[in-house]
């Protein structure tokens, strides 16, 4: 990877200097940036397209995503799968500080490999042309937190990426094992349904690399089955 140019030390060093509306578009952050509404015509976030895109994909996932599904099934009653149910959403308060703030203090603190101002400069800075937001985190917990809390950190992130992946692997081998195997060999035995069991895990990871775009175009569609057939607790 090339060197980037230091975009702090150049507007300090060359006071006079003027930058074209593109260069400090991206320098400095808009006035609504913090904003959640904003109004119909915005370029980045429009209040229609946030409500209208976000509630289909929410009622996918707290409704029809086996995430949560799977939670909610292991649960001792339907009190606990409501009142659980209703803390998770009182938790999603938490992302504002454990991620959109850590965002903005790495944008303060490693300002010339964030804030790139071109998409052929973003490429040279982190490797890609959309914009370098993808390395904040990771650079911020990189460069502040010492050895330590870094393995305490990675061990996190994985941890709660394989909670996702596992409720999903499960679900997929698991109605493989039973609906389709079952039903081409019905005097399997208990021993003998764990061998496609766990090939069928084995080989979701390749399906999934395959698919991952998938499932979020169609949980508008998901969603709308879900209300029709479902009568609400």
């Amino acid at each position: 990877m090339q060197a980037s140019p230091n975009v702090t030390s150049i507007m300090l060093s060359y006071p006079n200097l003027t930058f074209p509306k593109s260069c400090l578009r991206h320098l400095d952050p808009k006035p609504n940036a913090l904003t959640i509404l904003r109004g119909p015509g915005d370029p980045d976030l429009p209040w229609p397209g946030f409500l209208l895109g976000q509630t289909p994909a929410s009622l996918w996932y707290w409704c029809a995503d086996q995430v949560i599904v799977q939670r909610v099934l292991a649960a001792k009653n339907i009190t606990h799968v409501k009142a659980s149910t209703i803390m998770a959403g009182c938790l999603k308060i938490l992302p504002m500080f454990i991620i959109v703030i850590p965002g903005m203090i790495a944008r303060i603190l490693f300002a010339d490999e964030l804030i790139c101002i071109s998409p052929d400069h973003c490429a040279e800075v982190c490797g890609s042309p959309a914009g370098c937001s993808n390395v904040a985190y990771p650079r911020l917990v990189m460069s502040v937190m010492p050895t330590g809390l870094r393995g305490l950190m990675l061990a996190v992130m994985i941890a709660a990426l394989m909670s996702d992946l596992d409720s999903i692997f499960n679900s997929a081998s698991t109605i493989f094992t039973l609906d389709i195997y079952k039903m081409l060999r019905k005097q399997t035995t208990s021993r003998e349904l764990v061998i496609p069991w766990c090939i069928t895990r084995s080989r979701c990871g390749v399906v999934e690399d395959c698919f991952d775009v998938g499932p979020g175009y169609l949980s508008a569609v998901f969603s709308v089955t879900f209300l029709q057939q479902r009568s609400f607790i």
